[in-house]
């Protein structure tokens, strides 16, 4: 048995679930908000105080990321 998790469109969703239920699949719906801890927006909070002239682009960060962490 294989094992997929994915996003699904609101606008996208009936159809979707109608395809699970016509191949026969097993499927759990899952509404989950999207939050972030206290601790991570205490980190957010101390990131907006710095000069902006240090900010990296979300492209940059993600290749720094992948680089020291071989994502």
């Amino acid at each position: 048995m294989i094992t997929y998790n994915v996003v699904i469109p609101e606008n996208k969703q009936q159809f979707f679930q109608e395809f699970l239920e016509l191949i026969g699949a097993n499927f759990e719906k899952n509404n989950q908000d999207f939050f972030i801890t206290d601790e991570q927006k205490k980190i957010l909070d101390e990131r907006l105080k710095e000069d902006k002239s240090s900010f990296i682009s979300a492209r940059e960060s993600l290749s720094q990321l992948r680089g020291k962490y071989g994502l």
